[in-house]
């Protein structure tokens, strides 16, 4: 068995590490970026990058992306556990993106201050909350091709990526199988 610490440097939270985090979001805007990443697949630049604008908080999904051709314009749906944190964001940053980060390098400098303070393991590393959504997303039983989208990978099967034909609301029942901290 391979250690997830193992595996390109990055680990996932641990239920422990979760439960600190979930416990700081209405007090610190870090742990509510990585809860959100967590719940969604972003990587963090994309995730600081956001625009509110590609948030429909009504029907439920956000759009963006980066870095790759399927990673580039995608909709990703919005998990009922990240629903008002979500909206909390929209509500209380003033500017164009969700979260208040001028850049990327803010988002990092808060994220390691967030780490210190929560008593939070410091190897983690901003990619460690999209690490922890395929994580969760494995175990607990996503379709393969639904985890491709969210996170923007490539998909190479003939059959699923050019003749599979599914409803808009596939992507948003196959997230929501995620039930609590999954890991």
């Amino acid at each position: 068995i391979i250690s997830p610490s193992a595996v390109a440097g990055h680990c996932p939270y641990t239920k422990e590490e979760m439960t600190k985090l979930w416990g700081h979001v209405n007090d610190n805007e870090a742990a509510r970026f990585v809860i959100i990443q967590c719940y969604s697949g972003w990587r963090p630049d994309e995730l600081v990058k956001l625009e509110k604008s590609n948030i429909n908080l009504s029907e439920g999904f956000m759009l963006g992306g980066s870095k790759t051709k399927a990673g580039k314009d995608r909709k990703v749906p919005i998990h009922s556990s990240i629903r008002d944190l979500i909206a909390l964001e929209y509500n209380s940053t003033s500017g164009p993106t969700l979260f208040s980060f001028s850049n990327y390098y803010a988002m990092i400098y808060k994220y390691n201050l967030m780490l210190k303070e929560l008593g939070i393991d410091e190897k983690h590393r901003p990619h460690d909350g999209r690490v922890t959504f395929v994580t969760m997303a494995k175990n607990s039983c996503l379709d393969e091709y639904a985890i491709k989208h969210i996170v923007g990978h490539a998909i190479s099967d003939l059959t699923e990526r050019v003749y599979t034909s599914r409803p808009s609301s596939w992507l948003s029942e196959e997230i929501e199988k995620i039930k609590g901290v999954a890991l």
